[in-house]
């Protein structure tokens, strides 16, 4: 039961409480209860918003799906929700991808899927793009992890980097030498082969 101090008792007075359970007002005073119709909209989206801001994001979203009962389309209670689970005091911070990289994006689908479902229609475009806005949030901290993982690995394996490295250049070294000599004997014909060896034996001759 939580306290509620913007009604009170019409009989004497006293700050009424909510049961959730029965969904009336209470007074722990008197005793004297009010019908679930006494709740009006501002009220409860007011005290949603009010833990919204205030960081209370368990509470906020018992008090949106409270409302959503009662309105499940209305679009201000429909995002309150999903604020509430991805844990934003704020709608603007759904435009920044450092805060949205920071939620729990299976903790929120939840809500962005019944977002999806239940907005009127002239809505269902926006909740459809902060629903993709959360899905591409949560595929780049996927790339970041893998990123950091990857370098993390190089890092450990640099030693045997380098030195996979070094023979591989050597290789490629030693195959641009011998494409060279290739490519030289390959341009020699029988002639030319002939007069050296010729030249050969005369120079031998002359010692």
């Amino acid at each position: 039961m939580t306290l509620v101090k913007v009604h009170t008792c019409s009989k004497c007075g006293g700050a009424l409480k909510v049961n959730d359970e029965l969904q009336k007002y209470e007074c722990p005073f008197c005793g004297i209860s009010y019908e679930y119709e006494y709740f009006q909209k501002k009220v409860i989206l007011e005290m949603a918003e009010s833990s919204l801001h205030a960081g209370d994001f368990p509470f906020a979203e018992k008090r949106y799906l409270f409302a959503l009962k009662k309105q499940p389309h209305d679009p201000r209670l429909l995002q309150g929700r999903i604020l509430s689970h991805a844990r934003l005091d704020r709608v603007e911070k759904t435009l920044s991808i450092p805060d949205l990289i920071e939620v729990d994006y299976p903790d929120v689908e939840r809500a962005l899927n019944n977002a999806d479902e239940n907005a009127f229609p002239e809505d269902k475009e926006y909740f459809g793009t902060l629903h993709d806005a959360f899905r591409a949030a949560e595929e780049l901290e996927g790339i970041k992890k893998t990123r950091s993982e990857l370098e993390s690995r190089i890092k450990a394996d640099k030693d045997t980097i380098e030195i996979s490295e070094s023979n591989g250049l050597l290789q490629s070294i030693l195959s641009t030498i011998g494409n060279i000599l290739h490519s030289l004997f390959s341009k020699t014909d029988d002639s030319d082969l002939y007069a050296l060896k010729r030249g050969g034996r005369e120079r031998e001759g002359t010692f």
